[in-house]
């Protein structure tokens, strides 16, 4: 809850409400109301600590929660207290982009009316076991082993396409910019404009496009030693000089394989049957 702030900072939250419900309808177990300052990371544990004595077998109940979930103490907190989980993986994590990367054997998982009049709603996935490190609370490093779930969503590929359509947009003005930017600038030998061209090529990240890099020679006019108009038939002075210029394309496939990538997102859970 953000609320009224009296240091004049709205953007800063003033209370953190933290609750656990059941999965069947809701009904609250544990709960609190904290400091705004409180991590999310931080009122899991609490409330991992909170459930023990309310709930008599905790190994019989699989606790589902969000990425915040998803942080080295919190989860070996869990270990620890022999709690099954399932939660979020945060884009954070380094082994959920070489997951969502993973072409694995994508089996349907769900299939059902979207909101919208005619929409399907489908969900794939594959799972695969993965030895994870972290560090714990006192800054002992675990590895644990854990099933991560990808899933790939077609309610979430529509949500993204939007972002990823802007984003292209975004792109080729950056790549529009830096094309006028570098045309401009003269070289007077075709090494100095290699160099630049692979400097562009090195520094620019492209998420959608590929770049055609080329060097151009042109004949630049040079100013007269003499004074005075030029002579009947007299040809203007120039010189060579060499330029990079910068074309750029989309490439279909990236922005395919970047759209199937956003659909998807990735589970992690102690449950390794």
């Amino acid at each position: 809850s953000f609320g009224y702030s009296k240091d004049h900072r709205p953007d800063l939250k003033q209370l953190l409400f933290g609750m656990t419900v059941t999965g069947d309808g809701g009904v609250p177990i544990t709960g609190r109301i904290t400091s705004g300052n409180t991590s999310d990371s931080e009122e899991n544990r609490f409330n991992l600590t909170s459930l023990r004595p309310v709930v008599p077998d905790l190994t019989k109940s699989i606790l589902v929660a969000d990425s915040k979930f998803f942080s080295g103490s919190t989860l070996e907190l869990a270990y620890q207290e022999n709690i099954p989980f399932v939660t979020l993986v945060p884009k954070t994590v380094g082994l959920r982009e070489e997951l969502v990367k993973e072409e694995g054997d994508f089996k349907p998982l769900l299939t059902r009316p979207g909101r919208h009049k005619g929409e399907i709603e489908e969900y794939k996935g594959f799972s695969a076991e993965r030895a994870y490190r972290y560090k714990s609370s006192t800054g002992e490093e675990i590895e644990r082993t854990m099933r991560f779930l990808v899933v790939e969503s077609t309610v979430l590929s529509r949500q993204k396409a939007k972002g990823i359509e802007r984003a292209i947009l975004k792109e080729k003005k950056k790549l529009s910019n830096l094309a006028e930017k570098v045309s401009k600038r003269i070289y007077s030998c075709p090494q100095d404009a290699e160099k630049e061209a692979q400097l562009v090529r090195e520094k620019t990240k492209l998420l959608y496009h590929e770049l055609d890099i080329k060097i151009n020679q042109r004949e630049l006019p040079v100013k007269r030693e003499r004074r005075g108009r030029p002579a009947k038939g007299e040809e203007a002075p120039t010189k060579r000089g060499w330029t990079v210029g910068i074309g750029f394309f989309q490439n279909p496939e990236k922005i395919v394989e970047s759209k199937r990538r956003e659909g998807r997102f990735v589970l992690a859970t102690s449950i390794l049957d």
